[in-house]
């Protein structure tokens, strides 16, 4: 399992990236076989009407077979390098992972922040917010050029 993995390594960094069901391929199969979707689903997927990956919360509601939801693994892993391996034992042995909650935006987002801060990645956060910034002021001129340049 990942988890386990990535607590024998302890990597400074984990990203996390989630599967997607993509209309009439393989893996839909796959994931039936599985039992972490059902086949009830296929149709809602070729419809686009469900999530598009087990980031349960993001997107559509949980249509996923609810047992099976993964949706707090990216929790984790983002926690994984700052937790002791301890406690990452623990929530590996109590299946915490499967539990569901969803934490609030804010502190996902403050914790990422504040981890990568810590592994001195801030300048990714930096440049991310520069070029947003001049993003809107290009935007803001292009608006204000045409408004009164009719």
């Amino acid at each position: 399992m990942a988890l386990e993995f990535y607590n024998k390594i302890r990597p400074s960094i984990i990203n996390s990236y989630w599967l997607q069901y993509f209309p009439r391929t393989e893996i839909i199969k796959t994931a039936i076989e599985e039992k972490i979707i059902k086949k009830n689903m296929v149709a809602k997927i070729e419809d686009g009407l469900t999530s598009t990956s087990l980031v349960v919360g993001l997107g559509n509601k949980d249509t996923f077979v609810p047992e099976r939801t993964y949706a707090n693994f990216q929790f984790f892993f983002m926690l994984l390098p700052v937790l002791p391996k301890a406690i990452t034992n623990w929530v590996i042995r109590k299946e915490i992972y499967l539990k569901k909650f969803k934490p609030p935006m804010v502190i996902n987002v403050s914790l990422k922040l504040i981890i990568n801060l810590i592994n001195k990645r801030g300048g990714v956060y930096w440049g991310i917010a520069k070029s947003t910034i001049y993003f809107s002021i290009y935007c803001l001129k292009i608006k204000y050029r045409y408004r009164f340049n009719k």
